[in-house]
């Protein structure tokens, strides 16, 4: 890495300690990823066909009116 982007963790991280700094930010990110594959797994079973069931469901018993 540059010593600009050193400069740029030093002032993201404040007082906490680049090494701990850095793996908090690989920690998030990792988690980040995972959520999105699982979002994208259940996209993908989220099928035309269970999105009609839903909204017929949802129509049948209308739990959100006001």
């Amino acid at each position: 890495m540059n010593a600009e982007i050193y400069r740029k963790i030093d002032r993201l991280r404040g007082g906490e300690s680049r090494s701990s700094w850095v793996q908090r930010l690989v920690e998030g990110e990792a988690s980040r990823m995972e959520r999105e594959r699982l979002a994208e797994r259940l996209r993908e079973e989220y099928t035309v066909t269970v999105r009609r069931e839903t909204l017929a469901l949802n129509e049948a018993f209308p739990i959100h009116e006001k």
